[in-house]
């Protein structure tokens, strides 16, 4: 355990350390990804726009086409993205397993963190769509819009859940899929006395 836990931990130093250059090129991936999963369906009423700074912000630009309104709020590519990835990866690779199933594991890890960061880019894209009272791209009701605002609290903002989320996905990538059927025992649990 102690083991798994310093290697973690370097392999987390590592991962997450300012190598230079690192955060420009993460964050034009990361608006290049984003403009071709949200960016696509939305014939351009949402781009994500890198700086060219060695910042690692990326702009998230929403124009409403009707108002000619455009809105826009910086991310940051790094934290919303790059630490769950580096934290999964982290804690795939220190995982004391055979190399062949620690890959798969670490394969498994990475795509399901990828399926929460499209969730969080999903949820940010649909908060700025819904940005504004009557300048709105999608307007919504009160309880709906209380909605979205909520799950851009919990899942976007709020920076806990970057380190929390890889937990318990690199749980769910430690599982084999043959452990994930529940099966019935055909043995009872009392034995007759004879």
């Amino acid at each position: 355990m102690i083991v798994f836990a310093l290697s973690s931990g370097v392999l987390w130093v590592l991962l997450a350390w300012e190598w230079p250059g690192w955060r420009k090129a993460y964050a034009q991936g990361y608006a290049q990804m984003a403009n071709d999963v949200f960016g696509s369906w939305s014939h351009g009423v949402i781009r994500f726009m890198p700086e060219a700074s060695e910042s690692g912000i990326v702009e998230l630009r929403c124009t409403n086409r009707v108002s000619r309104q455009q809105l826009s709020k910086d991310q940051n590519a790094r934290l919303l993205a790059y630490l769950p990835t580096a934290a999964t990866l982290a804690l795939c690779a220190a995982t004391p397993l055979p190399p062949l199933r620690r890959l798969r594991r670490i394969i498994v890890g990475l795509v399901l963190v990828h399926c929460f960061l499209f969730v969080r880019v999903g949820i940010a894209t649909l908060y700025m769509l819904t940005l504004g009272e009557s300048s709105a791209v999608l307007p919504l009701s009160d309880p709906l819009r209380w909605l979205v605002e909520s799950a851009q609290y919990v899942v976007v903002t709020c920076m806990p859940i970057s380190f929390i989320v890889p937990v318990f996905i690199w749980l769910l990538a430690m599982i084999r899929p043959s452990e994930w059927t529940f099966s019935h025992s055909t043995q009872s649990a009392a034995q007759p006395v004879s």
